[in-house]
């Protein structure tokens, strides 16, 4: 299953949508079409490296959107408890504020 761990410190970029259970975290720095690999896969989010994930799920959608005038990735996801307390995976190298697209 495709999966990203993504360097969030306390929800900084996450935000609940009023119309349904979902949820949307946006402004992240990816192609669209390597964002949209990660649909039907799991997202988590961590403060830091260092610890397990504090939230995340799985991925429903991935769209381009323009944040201070450039194009960045919004995904849309459905929160899942199995996706809190997660070990990040992946790149770990110091500068890394996201693991990869992983499988």
């Amino acid at each position: 299953m495709a999966r990203l761990h993504l360097k969030c410190e306390n929800y900084w970029l996450i935000i609940k949508n009023d119309n349904d259970d979902s949820y949307r975290s946006a402004a992240w720095y990816f192609k669209l079409e390597s964002a949209k690999s990660l649909i039907g896969g799991h997202i988590y989010f961590h403060n830091r490296k260092s610890e397990p994930s504090y939230f995340g799920g799985q991925v429903i959608d991935a769209k381009q959107i323009l944040y201070e005038g450039k194009n960045r990735v919004e995904f849309k996801f459905k929160k899942l408890e199995s996706c809190k307390g997660v070990s990040w995976e992946g790149d770990n190298t110091q500068r890394a504020w996201h693991s990869g697209f992983l499988t």
